[in-house]
């Protein structure tokens, strides 16, 4: 082989390498499954997103994840993807409606905006309602 007569050695480092990288990609953090409903004095909030961020400052550290608002106001994490266990920020951003049901262009009204609130997030899996009032969060 040509390329081992002028590179000793280098078809094997190849071959070592390419197996070394076959065992990376996997996800190295426990995850939990995440579901609940987002609420806004007391009515279903139909759009929006619940953002997990693992609560550096309470010892916990990982990826983000983000957990879509559905119409009937349940979110729930995607499998595989949840949100990582022990003390977490969940940031919630919630609209009064999805942004088609906007007529005239523009978007839908803000109801919650990144409104944090501190929770921690069990082992396996876990369900976490947040119900929010007016006085508990700051509109813009």
């Amino acid at each position: 082989m040509i390329l081992s007569k002028k590179f000793p050695g280098s078809a094997c480092q190849v071959v070592l390498v390419l197996i070394l990288m076959s065992g990376c990609g996997g996800d190295p953090f426990e995850r939990s499954k995440m579901t609940g409903t987002v609420t806004f004095e007391g009515k279903p909030v139909p759009f929006g997103e619940v953002l997990f961020s693992p609560d550096s400052k309470r010892g916990n550290s990982g990826p983000s994840v983000v957990a879509p608002i559905a119409p009937d106001g349940t979110y729930q994490t995607q499998d595989q993807k949840g949100a990582i266990p022990g003390p977490t920020i969940a940031t919630i951003t919630g609209f009064a409606g999805t942004p088609d049901s906007v007529k005239g262009g523009g978007g839908p009204r803000i109801l919650v905006d990144n409104h944090v609130v501190e929770i921690d997030v069990p082992k396996k899996s876990g369900v976490f309602d947040f119900h929010l009032t007016k006085d508990q969060i700051r509109n813009p």
